[in-house]
């Protein structure tokens, strides 16, 4: 390491905490709207995304990646 750089156990724990509790809820989140979106507009995926417009398709694929962040 760089002279003057250390990082303490406590921050490294910290950062640690941080990563697994924000950042990769919110990669689910973004994961499962970018699914739900494009399974919608190819109408390929779950009978209730089928012949949704475009609104209604963004407004549930926004309520179930919240819905993943949160419980993520």
């Amino acid at each position: 390491m760089p002279n003057g750089s250390t990082i303490s156990k406590g921050q490294r724990a910290l950062w640690t905490f941080l990563l697994s509790t924000l950042v990769g809820p919110f990669i689910a989140a973004i994961i499962v709207a970018t699914l739900t979106l494009a399974s919608g507009v190819l109408q390929m995926g779950p009978p209730n995304l089928k012949g949704l417009s475009l609104a209604e398709l963004g407004a549930k694929a926004g309520g179930w990646a919240l819905q993943t962040f949160v419980w993520a």
